[in-house]
Protein backbone atom coordinates (compact mmCIF):
# COMPACT_ATOMS: atom_id res chain seq x y z
CA UNK A 1 0.00 0.00 0.00
CA UNK A 2 2.88 1.89 1.07
CA UNK A 3 4.87 1.85 -2.22
CA UNK A 4 1.45 2.11 -4.82
CA UNK A 5 0.61 5.69 -2.63
CA UNK A 6 4.19 6.74 -2.96
CA UNK A 7 4.29 5.61 -6.82
CA UNK A 8 0.91 7.71 -7.48
CA UNK A 9 2.30 10.56 -5.97
CA UNK A 10 5.07 10.44 -7.74
CA UNK A 11 3.13 10.22 -11.40
CA UNK A 12 0.87 12.97 -10.23
CA UNK A 13 2.86 15.68 -8.72
CA UNK A 14 6.77 14.95 -10.17
CA UNK A 15 5.08 16.14 -14.05
CA UNK A 16 3.96 19.30 -12.39
CA UNK A 17 7.42 20.10 -10.54
CA UNK A 18 9.74 19.25 -13.37
CA UNK A 19 9.43 22.87 -15.56
CA UNK A 20 10.90 24.20 -11.85
CA UNK A 21 13.11 21.67 -11.19
CA UNK A 22 14.97 21.21 -14.49
CA UNK A 23 18.45 19.47 -14.04
CA UNK A 24 21.38 20.06 -16.26
CA UNK A 25 22.60 16.42 -15.50
CA UNK A 26 26.37 15.63 -15.11
CA UNK A 27 27.84 11.85 -14.79
CA UNK A 28 31.14 12.22 -12.84
CA UNK A 29 33.62 8.82 -13.16
CA UNK A 30 35.27 7.06 -10.43
CA UNK A 31 37.45 9.28 -8.00
CA UNK A 32 40.48 7.19 -8.76
CA UNK A 33 40.66 6.67 -12.35
CA UNK A 34 42.97 8.69 -14.03
CA UNK A 35 41.64 10.94 -16.86
CA UNK A 36 44.19 11.65 -19.54
CA UNK A 37 44.67 14.84 -20.88
CA UNK A 38 43.21 15.29 -24.48
CA UNK A 39 41.94 11.93 -24.46
CA UNK A 40 37.99 12.03 -25.48
CA UNK A 41 35.97 12.03 -22.42
CA UNK A 42 33.88 8.69 -22.40
CA UNK A 43 30.04 9.29 -22.55
CA UNK A 44 28.77 7.81 -19.18
CA UNK A 45 25.37 6.25 -18.02
CA UNK A 46 23.42 7.60 -15.23
CA UNK A 47 24.40 4.95 -12.32
CA UNK A 48 22.15 2.98 -11.08
CA UNK A 49 20.93 2.75 -7.24
CA UNK A 50 20.19 -1.16 -7.27
CA UNK A 51 20.33 -3.16 -4.23
CA UNK A 52 22.01 -1.46 -1.08
CA UNK A 53 22.63 1.92 -1.53
CA UNK A 54 23.45 5.12 0.12
CA UNK A 55 23.01 8.16 -1.49
CA UNK A 56 24.97 11.22 -0.10
CA UNK A 57 24.45 14.68 -0.89
CA UNK A 58 24.80 18.10 0.04
CA UNK A 59 21.57 19.43 1.61
CA UNK A 60 20.64 22.61 -0.10
CA UNK A 61 16.51 23.19 0.71
CA UNK A 62 13.96 21.52 1.86
CA UNK A 63 12.60 20.21 -1.66
CA UNK A 64 15.50 17.67 -2.00
CA UNK A 65 13.70 14.61 -1.70
CA UNK A 66 11.67 15.90 -4.31
CA UNK A 67 14.56 16.11 -6.42
CA UNK A 68 15.88 12.64 -5.55
CA UNK A 69 11.97 11.29 -6.91
CA UNK A 70 12.50 13.72 -10.00
CA UNK A 71 15.85 11.69 -10.71
CA UNK A 72 15.14 8.13 -9.70
CA UNK A 73 11.45 8.00 -10.05
CA UNK A 74 11.17 4.34 -10.24
CA UNK A 75 13.30 3.75 -7.19
CA UNK A 76 11.67 3.55 -3.61
CA UNK A 77 13.81 6.04 -1.90
CA UNK A 78 13.69 6.30 1.89
CA UNK A 79 15.37 9.70 3.40
CA UNK A 80 16.25 11.15 6.64
CA UNK A 81 14.69 14.17 8.31
CA UNK A 82 14.40 15.53 11.60
CA UNK A 83 12.24 14.62 14.20
CA UNK A 84 10.71 18.37 14.61
CA UNK A 85 8.97 18.39 10.85
CA UNK A 86 6.78 15.43 12.65
CA UNK A 87 5.15 17.82 15.08
CA UNK A 88 1.97 17.37 13.80
CA UNK A 89 -0.07 14.40 13.24
CA UNK A 90 -0.86 14.96 9.91
CA UNK A 91 2.34 15.68 8.83
CA UNK A 92 3.69 12.83 10.70
CA UNK A 93 1.47 10.62 8.58
CA UNK A 94 2.27 12.17 5.14
CA UNK A 95 5.91 12.29 5.96
CA UNK A 96 5.86 8.37 6.85
CA UNK A 97 4.19 7.81 3.57
CA UNK A 98 6.49 9.78 1.92
CA UNK A 99 9.32 7.78 3.47
CA UNK A 100 11.03 9.87 5.77
CA UNK A 101 12.07 8.75 8.71
CA UNK A 102 12.56 11.11 11.89
CA UNK A 103 15.42 11.24 13.35
CA UNK A 104 17.54 13.36 16.21
CA UNK A 105 20.41 15.54 14.71
CA UNK A 106 21.75 15.48 17.84
CA UNK A 107 22.13 11.88 18.55
CA UNK A 108 19.39 11.44 21.81
CA UNK A 109 17.40 9.20 20.34
CA UNK A 110 18.71 6.76 17.78
CA UNK A 111 15.25 4.86 16.74
CA UNK A 112 15.87 6.05 13.32
CA UNK A 113 18.95 4.69 13.27
CA UNK A 114 17.65 1.28 13.95
CA UNK A 115 15.91 1.82 11.04
CA UNK A 116 18.12 2.94 8.55
CA UNK A 117 19.93 -0.29 9.39
CA UNK A 118 17.49 -2.32 8.81
CA UNK A 119 16.22 -0.64 5.91
CA UNK A 120 20.08 -1.36 4.75
CA UNK A 121 20.12 -4.92 5.44
CA UNK A 122 16.76 -5.17 3.23
CA UNK A 123 18.53 -4.24 0.24
CA UNK A 124 16.84 -0.57 0.31
CA UNK A 125 18.02 2.73 -0.71
CA UNK A 126 18.55 5.31 1.81
CA UNK A 127 19.47 9.41 1.06
CA UNK A 128 21.32 11.04 3.85
CA UNK A 129 22.21 14.45 4.08
CA UNK A 130 25.55 14.29 6.44
CA UNK A 131 25.46 18.11 6.80
CA UNK A 132 23.03 17.36 9.00
CA UNK A 133 21.05 20.45 8.25
CA UNK A 134 20.03 22.98 4.92
CA UNK A 135 23.71 24.79 4.43
CA UNK A 136 22.86 28.54 3.92
CA UNK A 137 25.34 28.33 1.23
CA UNK A 138 24.60 24.62 -0.49
CA UNK A 139 23.66 26.06 -3.68
CA UNK A 140 27.32 27.46 -4.24
CA UNK A 141 28.46 23.82 -3.71
CA UNK A 142 30.58 24.76 -0.59
CA UNK A 143 30.11 21.66 2.32
CA UNK A 144 29.90 22.25 6.00
CA UNK A 145 31.43 19.04 7.85
CA UNK A 146 29.48 15.99 7.88
CA UNK A 147 28.25 14.01 10.78
CA UNK A 148 29.84 10.56 12.00
CA UNK A 149 26.86 9.26 11.95
CA UNK A 150 26.46 8.30 8.27
CA UNK A 151 29.98 6.33 8.72
CA UNK A 152 29.01 4.44 11.55
CA UNK A 153 26.02 3.01 9.70
CA UNK A 154 28.02 2.03 6.36
CA UNK A 155 30.87 0.47 8.31
CA UNK A 156 27.64 -2.24 9.29
CA UNK A 157 26.05 -2.43 6.53
CA UNK A 158 28.51 -2.33 3.34
CA UNK A 159 26.12 -0.78 1.04
CA UNK A 160 26.79 0.33 -2.48
CA UNK A 161 27.86 4.44 -1.78
CA UNK A 162 25.89 6.86 -4.02
CA UNK A 163 27.85 10.38 -3.95
CA UNK A 164 25.48 13.44 -5.48
CA UNK A 165 26.03 17.18 -5.50
CA UNK A 166 23.39 20.22 -6.45
CA UNK A 167 24.55 23.17 -7.72
CA UNK A 168 23.03 25.94 -8.57
CA UNK A 169 19.67 28.24 -7.41
CA UNK A 170 16.82 26.39 -9.72
CA UNK A 171 14.24 29.44 -10.80
CA UNK A 172 12.36 30.39 -14.00
CA UNK A 173 14.26 29.89 -17.16
CA UNK A 174 17.19 28.76 -15.06
CA UNK A 175 18.63 24.96 -14.57
CA UNK A 176 20.21 23.14 -11.40
CA UNK A 177 23.52 21.12 -12.39
CA UNK A 178 23.17 17.78 -10.89
CA UNK A 179 26.60 15.92 -10.44
CA UNK A 180 26.21 12.67 -9.77
CA UNK A 181 29.33 10.45 -9.06
CA UNK A 182 30.17 6.84 -9.73
CA UNK A 183 29.05 4.56 -6.82
CA UNK A 184 31.30 2.57 -4.88
CA UNK A 185 31.52 -0.61 -2.35
CA UNK A 186 31.92 0.32 0.54
CA UNK A 187 34.25 -2.56 1.77
CA UNK A 188 36.06 -1.60 -0.82
CA UNK A 189 37.99 0.83 0.94
CA UNK A 190 37.02 0.05 4.38
CA UNK A 191 37.46 -3.04 6.19
CA UNK A 192 34.00 -4.07 6.99
CA UNK A 193 33.39 -3.86 11.12
CA UNK A 194 31.56 -1.37 13.07
CA UNK A 195 34.02 2.34 12.75
CA UNK A 196 34.72 4.11 16.05
CA UNK A 197 36.94 7.01 17.06
CA UNK A 198 39.69 7.96 14.42
CA UNK A 199 38.21 4.98 12.15
CA UNK A 200 34.99 6.83 12.09
CA UNK A 201 36.48 10.56 11.74
CA UNK A 202 38.81 8.78 8.49
CA UNK A 203 35.13 7.01 6.58
CA UNK A 204 33.47 10.73 7.55
CA UNK A 205 36.11 12.45 5.86
CA UNK A 206 36.45 10.23 2.78
CA UNK A 207 32.78 10.57 2.32
CA UNK A 208 33.50 14.63 2.70
CA UNK A 209 35.88 14.07 -0.37
CA UNK A 210 33.80 12.17 -2.60
CA UNK A 211 31.17 14.65 -2.55
CA UNK A 212 33.29 17.62 -2.64
CA UNK A 213 35.31 16.61 -5.87
CA UNK A 214 32.25 16.41 -7.84
CA UNK A 215 32.45 20.09 -8.24
CA UNK A 216 35.61 19.81 -10.63
CA UNK A 217 33.13 18.53 -13.09
CA UNK A 218 30.44 21.07 -13.27
CA UNK A 219 31.64 23.69 -16.19
CA UNK A 220 33.06 26.65 -16.01
CA UNK A 221 30.50 28.77 -17.85
CA UNK A 222 28.24 27.28 -15.37
CA UNK A 223 30.12 28.48 -12.47
CA UNK A 224 30.74 32.08 -13.86
CA UNK A 225 26.71 32.20 -14.24
CA UNK A 226 26.11 31.20 -10.67
CA UNK A 227 28.89 33.13 -9.46
CA UNK A 228 26.83 36.50 -11.52
CA UNK A 229 23.51 35.38 -10.06
CA UNK A 230 24.71 35.09 -5.99
CA UNK A 231 26.80 38.59 -6.94
CA UNK A 232 23.61 40.26 -7.69
CA UNK A 233 21.39 38.37 -4.73
CA UNK A 234 23.87 39.65 -2.50
CA UNK A 235 23.91 43.03 -4.06
CA UNK A 236 20.49 43.14 -3.61
CA UNK A 237 20.42 42.34 -0.24
CA UNK A 238 23.43 44.42 0.46
CA UNK A 239 21.04 47.62 -0.84
CA UNK A 240 17.97 46.60 0.72
CA UNK A 241 19.51 46.33 4.28
CA UNK A 242 20.96 49.92 4.04
CA UNK A 243 17.61 50.90 2.59
CA UNK A 244 15.92 49.56 5.58
CA UNK A 245 18.54 51.26 7.92
CA UNK A 246 18.02 54.38 6.99
CA UNK A 247 14.74 53.79 7.08
CA UNK A 248 15.04 53.19 10.67
CA UNK A 249 16.98 56.06 11.28
CA UNK A 250 14.48 58.02 9.65
CA UNK A 251 11.83 56.46 11.62
CA UNK A 252 14.03 56.96 14.69
CA UNK A 253 14.51 60.53 13.92
CA UNK A 254 10.65 61.33 13.91
CA UNK A 255 9.99 59.45 17.06
CA UNK A 256 12.21 61.79 18.70
CA UNK A 257 10.57 64.56 17.04
CA UNK A 258 7.24 63.87 17.73
CA UNK A 259 8.48 62.98 21.87
CA UNK A 260 10.36 66.33 22.12
CA UNK A 261 7.03 67.92 20.71
CA UNK A 262 4.74 66.27 23.30
CA UNK A 263 7.19 67.65 25.81
CA UNK A 264 6.93 71.28 24.67
CA UNK A 265 3.18 70.87 24.94
CA UNK A 266 3.04 69.52 28.10
CA UNK A 267 4.93 72.71 29.14
CA UNK A 268 3.26 74.95 27.70
CA UNK A 269 0.63 73.29 29.10
CA UNK A 270 1.53 73.61 32.76
CA UNK A 271 2.77 77.29 32.35
CA UNK A 272 -0.46 78.42 31.11
CA UNK A 273 -2.25 76.59 34.21
CA UNK A 274 0.29 78.33 36.16
CA UNK A 275 -0.26 81.89 34.65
Amino acid sequence: MNKLFKFVLKITTIPGLLPYFKFRMIYAPPHDEVIEEGKKKKKRKKPSVKGRTIILSNHVAWYDPVMFDVIYPFREIWFLAAKDMFSSKGRNTLFRWLGMIPTDRYGTDITGFKKILKLLKEDKCVAVFPEGQINPLGFSGELQPFHAGTAAIASKTDPNVLPILFYGKPGFLRRMTVVIGTPFKFSDHFELKAARGEKLLEITDFFHERVEELKNFIPERVVVKEEKRREKERTKKEKNEIEKTQEDVVNKHIEEVVKKTAVTEEVKKEETIDN
